[in-house]
């Protein structure tokens, strides 16, 4: 999410694909209706004509899985109609445009050495300042060409320099974006040539009028149309201001190709400058009030907090293990001797907190919070230090130094027992995951499952292997504890508690707690016990030190309700805050780590730094009154001191109370960003050239993307996917359409034609061959209703929710339900390649027991009205067998082939055929 929910009432466009923020995302629709209120345009491109569809000036119905398709006709149809414009129209649109593209700045880099002054970087003038549109591709479009540079001067290095003025592996560039054939703006006008609009009307099933008025919409409410001078002046309170902002939700991740989705997203927002403005970006609509915060706080299986990656492989046994890590992380290199520019290999800034860059020096304070305590950082005046390199690279060995499993390859180990144990906290993957039957068959071969939840859920009542066992662990709900969010925008808040928890019930806090003494109490610290045995650090257990002296309680001791200390209390809308007063349990235990984390210098996580700060005026905007309170998250001034919607005051938005992302200085009264340049981050289009470029300030190891077609494309489409470069069209792996499969490919890591798909899969293992339309005519799309939320524990036990919807249903066009003979009130069974079909005894087709009937709404009037079109079914996925309404379970039918990234399955489109019940 690059803009904050309140600056979308900046917004001129609104395009939302695979979101549907009226019934999913209410709470945006205001920020959405303020813009609305003032001329802005809505565009809805979605399968279905969702409640948000209803109410957008064009909706444009695409069939599921060809997002990439309708954006690449987009951006083919803006360069064409660019291009054909004259140089010197009366509007002025084409010569911003392309003014815009080439835009040159100046950006500070790191040379390869180090002059006499010991300066560590130097300003680079004539660099991109917006975009890569005029960097010059390698012919095979795997990487920039790169040169040496002087870097007083930008020109290229004709030897006899030294190694102080030079920077190496800078990407060449063209004068401007016309200058070379080879220039990424010549090379995304190759890779959209067969995107014409008639390829694009037969591949997403829309016509060719949508996507010019789509194209035009796009030209109409770009940087290119803004008024003034758009390189400078980004008022969004000017007349005739235009910006368009992108909308997105699990719509348009959920497929095997949901990164490149995503990515055709900056293609386009780049293209036509709507990154880092007010009212423009690319936003991700989360579904809950901490998804942010999960993820930032690094709940996936490749990943530490704060999205580092999971330490290498290296070990103690390579000295300069801890130091090639730092090396790969946000900040600066550390592969030098006392200064962060003296490339020697000697890696003595790994250890040097003045050296390092801000991730850096978050994964050195994790290290010694994780693992030790962050007192022995310091030396023996109290000064913070890592000078004790032996002690250092000890604590860092304690890392895991492998990825986890993805959740879909969880499961199948639970099933040949490599897994045994599990613990699902907050979670119902028996509703949840797709593929339902190898998810129960994992967790019923569990020895142990642990599931924490406020209800039994699916996943607490599912079937068991004889002697194993289950617990269910009574959590609170979310009211009863207290704690900072980070929500959809990147505003840390803190979530006071409204009351304590009820019965036997727990906070997550008091309960991980009481798990960590338990751990220990069983030896599962040792390791990290001997570590403090070998560098001689004292010491009486691991809870202790790691939990009870720093927080203040022990499970046992006292009552977590005792664990009390001062902290500043807000309460309501008040403009200011009360008196500090003590606070209890969760309030005061989150309180700790919250400042823990955010405090600058010493904090865990480099992304909030400084979202506590007992320093007054630090990170404001212009016009922002000093901060009320230390704890960041829980400032509640609603002022607009710049009246761009940026509420600076409100929470605190990482990084540094950034409200928008890669502004560039843009925007009134938001803070720029220091790293944007792209001249600056070596992972700009990335590609599959694999060296560590010294030259970058911030990224300097490269990252690639994995998708790769699994046919060998020639002819007109031969302008394909390459790892990591521009999104193409690939098709889902279930696909109605053999003969685009034939022509664009299915998506994959290139090792196989099914490498997204387990093995052990009825679709992978032939059952229907290549999971064409025959047998299975009819595409599932997934969705969610407002009236049931996620997994459906707590909204499913809500008499209130029950009553508005009480059973899962599925929306079918009429000319499919006519087909069938099913009208609306009929029970449908639903079947796909993973249904365990059986016959009843009157002959009939019936799917998997815990996918039997779903209530039929069958659409009515004009085709173009009806919520789903021909050839398409949605299902809610809300339901299962728990709670007071139950139902069928949508995700027993889905395909479980995971994006080539993220592993997130293809949940959007799946080939099934329908039957009355």
């Amino acid at each position: 999410m690059t803009n904050n929910w309140t600056d979308l009432g900046n917004s001129s466009l609104f395009v939302v694909m695979g979101a549907n923020p009226v019934e999913n995302h209410p709470a945006s629709m205001a920020h959405i209706n303020k813009a609305r209120g003032k001329g802005a345009k809505l565009i809805v491109i979605d399968p279905r004509k969702t409640r948000t569809a209803l109410q957008a000036d064009r909706f444009i119905r695409i069939r599921p899985g060809t997002d990439i398709a309708f954006i690449n006709g987009v951006v083919r149809g803006i360069i064409a109609d660019m291009e054909a414009r004259p140089s010197d129209g009366p509007d002025g649109v084409r010569d911003q445009f392309y003014k815009f593209l080439d835009q040159t700045g100046s950006g500070t880099f790191f040379t390869d050495g180090d002059d006499a002054t010991g300066s560590t970087s130097t300003a680079v003038p004539g660099n991109s300042k917006y975009s890569d549109a005029r960097f010059i591709l390698n012919g095979a479009g795997t990487d920039y060409e790169r040169e040496t540079i002087v870097a007083a001067t930008g020109f290229p290095a004709v030897g006899g320099e030294s190694a102080n003025t030079i920077i190496s592996n800078f990407p060449k560039k063209a004068a401007n974006v016309f200058g070379n054939v080879n220039t990424v703006y010549n090379r995304l006008k190759a890779h959209v040539a067969p995107y014409d609009t008639a390829t694009v009307a037969d591949i997403c099933g829309c016509t060719e009028a949508d996507i010019a008025y789509v194209i035009d919409a796009y030209i109409q409410n770009g940087r290119c149309s803004s008024v003034g001078d758009t390189l400078s002046s980004q008022d969004p309170l000017a007349t005739g201001y235009k910006c368009t902002t992108m909308l997105y939700a699990m719509g348009l991740t959920q497929h095997t190709h949901g990164a490149q989705n995503v990515k055709s997203f900056t293609v386009l927002q780049t293209l036509m400058g709507n990154m880092g403005r007010a009212g423009g970006g690319i936003n991700a609509l989360r579904g809950i009030h901490n998804v942010q915060g999960s993820t930032d706080m690094g709940n996936l299986y490749h990943l530490i907090p704060f999205y580092s990656g999971n330490p290498s492989t290296m070990t103690l046994a390579d000295p300069d293990a801890f130091g090639k890590y730092m090396n790969t992380l946000w900040g600066v290199p550390v592969s030098g001797t006392g200064t962060r520019t003296t490339m020697n290999n000697s890696y003595d800034d790994a250890y040097n907190t003045a050296a390092m860059g801000l991730q850096q020096r978050g994964f050195i304070n994790m290290t010694y919070n994780f693992f030790g305590s962050p007192e022995w950082m310091k030396d023996a005046s109290g000064n913070l230090t890592t000078a004790n390199r032996a002690f250092t690279n000890a604590l860092y060995d304690l890392w895991p130094k492998t990825n986890g499993d993805d959740h879909v390859t969880m499961f199948r180990k639970m099933a040949t027992s490599d897994i045994k144990a599990a613990v699902v906290w907050g979670q119902n993957p028996a509703v949840t995951e797709p593929n339902q039957s190898a998810i129960r068959a994992g967790l019923e071969n569990l020895d142990t499952l642990v599931v924490v939840d406020m209800f039994e859920n699916e996943t607490a009542a599912v079937k068991r292997k004889a002697n194993s066992a289950t617990y269910l662990l009574p959590a609170c709900s979310h009211v009863e504890e207290a704690g900072s969010v980070a929500n959809s925008g990147r505003v840390l808040q803190w979530r006071e508690r409204a009351t304590l928890p009820k019965g036997n019930s727990k906070a997550d806090i008091e309960l991980l707690f009481r798990m960590a003494k338990a751990f220990d109490d069983a030896g599962a610290f040792s390791h990290i016990t001997a570590q403090w045995t070998d560098q001689g650090k004292a010491w009486v257990n691991a809870y202790t030190t790691l939990y009870g002296e720093r927080y203040g309680w022990t499970p046992g001791a006292t009552a977590f309700e005792d664990a009390s200390g001062t902290a500043n209390i807000w309460t309501g809308a008040e403009t200011a805050p009360r008196a500090d007063g003590t606070v209890h349990g969760s309030e005061w235990v989150c309180e700790q780590i919250y400042r823990e984390l955010c405090t600058p210098a010493t904090g865990t996580s480099w992304l909030y730094t400084g979202a506590y700060n007992t320093t007054r005026g630090v990170n404001k905007h212009p016009g922002q009154v000093d901060w009320q309170t230390a704890n960041r998250s829980k400032s509640r001034n609603n002022a607009d001191p710049n009246s761009t919607l940026a509420y600076p005051s409100w929470g605190y938005a990482w990084l540094v109370n950034r409200r928008v992302l890669y502004n560039n200085a843009d925007i009134p009264g938001d803070i720029g960003d220091f790293y944007m340049g792209p001249d600056s981050v070596a992972r700009l289009f990335v590609s599959t050239n694999t060296a560590t470029l010294n030259y970058s300030r911030w990224y300097r190891t490269i990252n690639r993307l994995a998708d790769k077609p699994d046919v060998a494309l020639g002819g007109p489409t031969a302008q394909h996917i390459l790892p990591g470069r521009f999104p193409a069209h690939t098709e889902p792996y279930e696909t109605p359409r053999a003969d685009l499969a034939a022509l664009w490919g299915r998506n994959t890591k290139g090792t196989g034609a099914w490498d997204l798909l387990k093995s052990d899969t009825l679709a992978a293992a032939g059952r229907v061959g290549d999971l064409d339309a025959s047998g299975f005519p009819l595409v599932l799309t997934t969705i969610r209703c407002v009236e049931h939320f996620q997994g459906g524990p707590i909204t499913r036990n809500n008499p209130w929710n029950v009553e508005a919807e009480p059973y899962p249903w599925i929306e079918i066009n009429s000319l499919d339900a006519a087909a069938a003979g099913i009208a609306t009130g009929d029970w449908v069974n639903v079947i796909t390649a993973r249904s365990n079909s059986t016959t009843d005894q009157e002959g009939r087709t019936t799917g998997a027991p815990f996918a039997d009937g779903f209530l039929a709404r069958v659409g009515v009037g004009l085709q173009s009205n009806q919520r789903v079109g021909r050839g398409v079914v949605a299902i809610p996925w809300h339901w299962g067998d728990r709670g007071l309404s139950t139902g069928s379970r949508a995700n027993d039918l889905c395909i479980d082939a995971g994006d080539a990234n993220t592993v997130i399955p293809e949940y959007k489109a799946c080939l099934c055929k329908i039957e009355k019940a």
